[in-house]
């Protein structure tokens, strides 16, 4: 992703917060660097509407690991373009969904030049993002 990109991105943040629409605790989109040759980001507790845009202006196809909640709002808001937008769904009534599942599937599903989302705004939010956190430091030493 080029500086004008990310630049992007970081004005879309700073007007949502300008407009009331982003709390601090929701300003954690956290780059991450290139993950599986996609480069990577993380965050915990987005707003649905900053979310759905930051979603809309990412320049690549998007593989987002996210849960339930996230991913159902963002599809009843209807504006998302479903084919540049790949989706894992951890923490559903599956038992084996969970993040950990998500993660280890997401490592099959690389592809460049692509973008890696990883949200959490659930109550297991502090061990999903413990999880990643974890995760990138796995593939990035590999």
């Amino acid at each position: 992703m080029s500086k004008e990109e990310l630049q992007y991105i970081k004005n879309q943040l700073s007007e949502a917060r300008k407009n009331g629409l982003l709390l601090d605790r929701d300003s954690s989109l956290i780059a991450r660097g290139k993950i599986l040759e996609m480069d990577a980001f993380s965050w915990q507790y987005p707003t649905i509407e900053v979310l759905e845009r930051t979603v809309l202006s990412f320049p690549f196809n998007v593989l987002w690991i996210g849960n339930p909640q996230e991913i159902q709002a963002l599809i009843d808001r209807g504006n998302i373009q479903w084919d540049k937008l790949i989706t894992l769904i951890y923490d559903t009534l599956e038992k084996e969904k969970d993040v950990n599942w998500a993660l280890e599937s997401c490592v099959k599903m690389k592809f460049k030049p692509g973008i890696l989302l990883f949200t959490s705004s659930n109550s297991n939010t502090e061990y999903n993002a413990r999880k990643f956190d974890e995760f990138l430091q796995l593939v990035q030493t590999k």
